[in-house]
């Protein structure tokens, strides 16, 4: 009986389960003059779409942002590191 040849035996590349660090996705901010609460919800938003590509391979989209607190307000001149 004939055993069936691997993906590695045909020279096929395996896939893999990605981990957690090969999806994490950071962007740093600086905070100017203008800044308002609705920014952070959009570099969270990027940032969440692109891991969520990363991740998947595929286009995304946020379906929702449910109960976001916002517990520090960030002054002008100050960074925001969004991961």
């Amino acid at each position: 009986m004939k055993q069936k040849e691997s993906s590695s035996e045909r020279g096929e590349e395996e896939e893999h389960a990605m981990t957690v660090d090969e999806t994490t996705t950071e962007q740093t901010k600086l905070i100017e003059s203008n800044y308002d609460g609705s920014l952070l919800l959009e570099w969270m938003d990027i940032t969440a779409c692109m891991s969520a590509e990363k991740f998947s391979g595929y286009s995304s989209v946020t379906a929702a942002m449910d109960d976001v607190k916002i517990l520090y307000d960030p002054q002008p001149g100050q960074a925001v590191i969004v991961k």
